[in-house]
């Protein structure tokens, strides 16, 4: 198998603790890797170079690390899409387009504590911009020609004036998308605006949602989700965080909710934010 990309720029940036983080100047990307990982990744650039370039006589370490290198396109098997990944052509393109969506972010106030929260260091604070500092930007957005917002948080339900605010961008021809824990139900006229809404949900069973989304049994969050409509249904995702607390649940996860009628199910793999939190991540 031919690889690409191994003959670019790699920077190492620091070591953390052990983890060693690595730039590549041609995705303009970084990725981690342990000490020893840094060995074979060096060995294993070396043997590509050797060989112009084919995979030829890696030993069973370094074809992992391949593995995983190629599965998260930091070298590729495929000329094309190593050519697609040059971040200097991805931001020339990005200059000739005119961003249409803007996250809104409403609050950073939330009712659960979910343990792999990026943002707890700011969850609680209290500090918001007003409904009409909103509305002055909503409307600077359309002026600047953008036509799709995302109302996110913390808990945008926790707002008073949700529901105006929404009413408000519908009015002024945004397309308003929701990302909600459903906590709280969000009322029929804000889902009949909305033009797709997220529900952020780990598990059917309250205990096992309750162990990566603390508080969550306080709320009756699956009767919130069940008790819209089916017309409604077809406009709202369920979006699990898959941890190893819950991957073994999330076949059954996903076809309930794909039978109840609702629009889909996207799974976001658990990103560690903490070195302790590595023990949580899905395992396959």
């Amino acid at each position: 198998m031919k690889i690409y990309g191994f003959d670019e720029k790699f920077l190492m940036l620091k070591n953390n603790e052990g983890l060693n983080i690595i730039y590549s100047t041609y995705l303009n990307k970084i990725f981690g890797l342990d000490n020893r990982g840094v060995d074979l990744f060096s060995k294993l650039i070396t043997r590509l170079e050797a060989h112009d370039g084919e995979d030829c006589n890696v030993d069973p370490d370094m074809k992992e690390l391949l593995r995983l290198l190629l599965l998260n396109e930091i070298l590729f098997d495929s000329f094309d899409n190593y050519k697609k990944a040059d971040f200097k052509n991805i931001y020339q393109n990005y200059r000739k387009f005119i961003p249409h969506k803007a996250y809104i972010h409403l609050t950073q106030r939330c009712n659960l504590n979910c343990t792999y929260c990026y943002d707890k260091d700011n969850i609680g604070k209290t500090r918001e911009l007003t409904t009409k500092q909103w509305k002055e930007i909503i409307i600077s957005l359309k002026e600047h020609g953008f036509d799709y917002l995302v109302f996110t948080g913390g808990e945008i339900m926790l707002r008073n004036d949700i529901s105006e605010l929404v009413l408000f961008a519908n009015k002024n021809d945004f397309k308003v998308h929701l990302m909600t824990n459903s906590t709280i139900k969000i009322d029929s006229k804000i889902v009949e605006a909305a033009y797709h809404i997220d529900i952020s949900l780990d598990a059917i069973d309250e205990i096992e949602n309750a162990k990566t989304r603390k508080n969550s049994k306080s709320f009756n969050i699956l009767n919130n989700i069940m008790s819209y409509e089916d017309k409604y249904r077809k406009k709202i995702t369920i979006k699990p965080v898959v941890s190893c607390e819950n991957e073994n649940l999330y076949a059954d996860f996903k076809e309930f909710f794909i039978s109840q009628g609702f629009h889909s199910v996207d799974p976001l793999p658990l990103q560690p934010t903490k070195r302790n939190e590595k023990c949580m991540y899905p395992t396959s």
